[in-house]
């Protein structure tokens, strides 16, 4: 072989060994939550995420959530509490818990999107309220959200957007 054809050569081997590593930078869109716990009255009343992926975690998350206390020897037989079963060698659980919010009936997941990272995108179940002082409800809105096991890190972006028929404004709250 000639100079010329080995270094052509080389080139092509080069360009393709750096094909190999570069991502597809555009990820593509998972599947959403397999079940999905929504609502404004959590008894967590700071803002926190939370990825569970065992059964006790789980169970004690659970627990501090409806404010029950969790004992090492909790019955999973008679499950007193009801701590939803969740199958932790095919699933996770993602927790977005709001603190203390003005007129939000709970989290929603809007979309889960893959690449190297998993990057869950929610946004709240608002509502408006008139009324002296606005008339608006305090609460504690939550979403727990049952997801399909992985082990990629996990970003958690909110909508910020406030305005009604605008597109979303992302923006990142934290990475589990």
């Amino acid at each position: 072989m000639d100079m010329k054809k080995m270094q052509v050569s080389g080139v092509i081997v080069l360009a393709l060994c750096a094909a190999a590593f570069v991502q597809d930078p555009k990820p593509k869109k998972a599947p959403g939550p397999l079940v999905t716990f929504h609502g404004e009255k959590s008894a967590i009343d700071k803002t926190r995420y939370v990825k569970v992926k065992d059964k006790e975690a789980w169970a004690k998350l659970w627990c501090e959530h409806i404010g029950k206390p969790f004992g090492r020897d909790y019955s999973w037989f008679y499950n007193p509490l009801n701590v939803p079963s969740i199958d932790f060698a095919q699933c996770m659980v993602v927790a977005v818990f709001q603190g203390s919010k003005w007129n939000s009936a709970g989290v929603r997941v809007v979309e889960v999107l893959d690449a190297d990272q998993l990057t869950l995108r929610f946004d709240d179940f608002a509502f408006q309220t008139a009324g002296p002082d606005g008339g608006g409800v305090r609460n504690r809105p939550f979403g727990i959200f049952v997801l399909a096991r992985s082990d990629k890190v996990i970003v958690l972006e909110e909508n910020v957007q406030g305005r009604i028929n605008h597109p979303p404004k992302w923006q990142e709250r934290g990475k589990l």
